[in-house]
């Protein structure tokens, strides 16, 4: 892809879409303060970055030899996706549920398979164009991940602070069923 609006439009609609690092983003708006939620943003923007960059020098060469490859990453995806949801799920013992860690969102931002669709479908071959289209990624990040976030936070203000804290079982539930779907996708 070489036009910058195109891209950005499509870069827009893959990582506005729900996920392992939405769900945790939304958590982190939810449950945790400012600081937590910028903390978790630079950890998805770092995440992306790494795993972009990785997919292109390391990865995709061997998906291209060893198909068996990408199934195995899928299924690494999903289990690490489930096992978020397993976590979340069982954070809720208490009546106040923490913000996820940075580490827990840079995590599953690093497995996060937009990162492999965005270095392999949507960044353009061309690396003289890189420098401007990643730029173009990290301010949709940027929109996209704090726009999770306040939808987190709106989520938990509007429910108040006795519901708010099944919040986490609400994206625990979403991983779970990300995880399944990745998992299947990988015998396919």
């Amino acid at each position: 892809m070489t036009d910058p609006l195109l891209f950005a439009l499509a870069a827009l609609a893959l990582l506005g879409a729900p996920g392992p690092t939405n769900a945790l983003l939304a958590l982190v708006g939810a449950t945790g303060r400012i600081a937590d939620t910028a903390l978790a943003i630079a950890a998805t923007l770092v995440g992306y970055a790494i795993a972009i960059t990785a997919y292109r020098l390391v990865l995709w060469p061997v998906f291209a030899h060893l198909p068996l490859a990408t199934s195995a990453l899928k299924l690494v995806v999903a289990a690490y996706a489930g096992w978020l949801a397993f976590r979340l799920w069982t954070s809720t013992a208490s009546t106040k549920a923490s913000a996820p860690p940075p580490l827990a969102v840079f995590i599953a931002t690093l497995l996060n398979p937009k990162a492999l669709i965005t270095s392999i479908a949507l960044l353009p071959q061309d690396n003289a164009l890189l420098p401007v289209f990643s730029l173009i990624f990290a301010v949709v990040v940027l929109i996209t991940a704090s726009g999770w976030a306040l939808l987190g936070k709106g989520v938990a203000t509007g429910l108040g602070p006795e519901r708010a804290r099944y919040i986490p079982r609400l994206g625990a539930g979403a991983l779970a069923v990300l995880a399944g779907s990745i998992a299947v996708t990988a015998f396919g």
